[in-house]
């Protein structure tokens, strides 16, 4: 190849067309999405599953499920920075590196997994304390102390998942996942209704049946992960040591982004529970309103549609920015955040003028209630005016999070948390009783609007280009097997 031939390839490579950049992007973010589009459909067959076992199994499984996700996410938001460092030790051509952190990443899985199980026994006192029905607590019980023992080859799962996220292969995950999906479906029917030979174990069989494809999961990308071509090129079967620097590496800058998960569950929980459709009667006393928990819980099935491929396309962002912090391309991590967000302001701006054109039928698809279907509509016109913002919030906190930059992100969500979401929506209640949903909404509406504009502009201010993410030790791709942490502080 002539000179002139490398200069052209090497400019490519360094500065890709819009276009090139585009189609890089979108060849990342479409399995990440295609994963995600494959687990909500598992969980809504799951929950169809578990209604053929009555009224009572289907209210159990959300608040069961819903607090084992609470235990789940903060290790999701520490293990998120497995993309991070994968991929900015991958523009680095510190293919050993991948790897070293990905087990950092396994031990962490583990040891969370670990730390969460006693939880597991004080489900029944827990849910009794609740004050629901006895026979849904009970199956709350069953349903979150299963749940809980899954937690570990579900974080063991989405560690895998970040390393093939982060070294631009995220078909093997997509793989992965739709097979342990299609694996969950079959074994609740055996497990649930009791098929072959298999006693009926009811709402537990569908616990199980969820844990089971987690492993599923895990088994598939850690065979992938330990393949001969795999460890030829990222040392997969030789850097499985516990690497004290990466370790300690991955936990300052995983620690913020875990807290950030949870404060933003647990606020939004909380606004769910305590906020939404309250109401005091003429004696004084506090009651909730369904029709509007009915509107709001329809509200957020909806919203799903928007946030749920933006959080795929925002995973691809963080792995391009991280690709190129990596290879020390500034310009290419800005274009790429840029690109990013364009493409979710399009599909989230689409998804807005849906709610403005649509609110009414698509209430409508849910329920004949015309009390839910008013309060359903208010809601909709909400969600449209804040999808640009959470369009913003989404591409850009990723983003941060692909340069290292999480202990602001963290701070900021936790206090806008607080102040918007959970202090605006108390006040609002208060002081705007008859506005009912609508009051609380506008104050998570405000609460989203001001993530986006303020991770827009910490983006924009480029602070971000001074955080050392990865530090200089490397696992030397070299020699035959990793740093030894106790007698090198590479």
């Amino acid at each position: 190849m002539s000179e002139c031939s490398h200069e052209i390839s090497n400019t490519q490579l360094t500065n890709p067309s819009q276009g090139q950049l585009a189609v890089s992007l979108l060849k990342l973010a479409f399995p990440i999405i295609t994963t995600m589009i494959s687990q909500t459909v598992m969980q809504f067959v799951d929950f169809a599953m578990v209604s053929k076992l009555g009224t009572d199994a289907m209210a159990a499984v959300m608040p069961a499920g819903i607090l084992v996700f609470c235990f789940n996410s903060f290790g999701m938001g520490v293990l998120s920075m497995v993309n991070s460092l994968v991929s900015q030790s991958l523009g680095r051509k510190q293919l050993a590196d991948c790897a070293a952190y990905t087990w950092q990443g396994i031990y962490v899985a583990m040891v969370m997994g670990i730390l969460t199980l006693p939880f597991a026994l004080w489900m029944k006192p827990f849910f009794n304390w609740v004050g629901h029905e006895p026979i849904v607590a009970q199956m709350e019980a069953t349903y979150a102390s299963i749940g809980i023992i899954g937690i570990a080859p579900a974080l063991l799962a989405l560690t895998l998942s970040n390393f093939f996220n982060g070294i631009h292969k995220p078909a093997i995950g997509m793989v992965a996942a739709i097979i342990g999906n299609i694996f969950n479906i079959f074994i609740n029917w055996v497990l649930i209704f009791g098929h072959l030979g298999f006693e009926p174990m009811g709402i537990a069989g569908a616990a199980w049946g969820t844990n089971l494809a987690a492993v599923i999961q895990t088994l598939i990308m850690f065979v992938w992960f330990i393949m001969p071509a795999r460890n030829r090129m990222y040392q997969t079967l030789h850097t499985w040591r516990l690497h004290w620097p990466k370790f300690k590496r991955l936990m300052w800058f995983g620690l913020p982004s875990g807290v950030q998960h949870v404060a933003d569950i647990l606020a939004f929980s909380a606004f769910t529970i305590f906020l939404i459709g309250r109401q005091f009667d003429e004696a004084g006393s506090l009651h909730f309103d369904p029709s509007q928990q009915a509107a709001h819980n329809l509200a957020i099935k909806y919203l799903h549609l928007g946030f749920m491929p933006t959080i795929g396309l925002g995973v691809a962002v963080s792995s391009m920015v991280g690709k190129s912090i990596g290879e020390k391309n500034i310009p290419l991590a800005k274009r790429n955040a840029r690109l990013g967000s364009q493409i979710a302001l399009v599909y989230m701006g689409i998804i807005a003028a849906i709610f403005l054109l649509g609110a009414k039928p698509m209430a409508e698809l849910f329920t004949s209630d015309p009390t839910v279907i008013d309060w359903s509509i208010k809601l909709l016109m909400l969600c449209a005016i804040f999808q640009l913002f959470d369009a913003l919030s989404i591409t850009f906190s990723f983003a941060l999070r692909g340069a290292g930059d999480t202990h602001g992100p963290a701070i900021i969500m936790a206090v806008y948390a607080l102040i918007f979401l959970i202090g605006g929506g108390y006040w609002s209640t208060i002081q705007f009783p008859d506005a009912g949903a609508v009051a609380p909404w506008i104050a998570a509406t405000v609460y989203i609007c001001m993530l986006g504009m303020t991770f827009y502009f910490r983006w924009q201010l480029g602070g971000w280009e001074k955080i050392d993410l990865t530090g200089h030790e490397a696992v030397p791709e070299s020699l035959p097997g990793a740093v030894d942490p106790l007698t090198s502080n590479l």
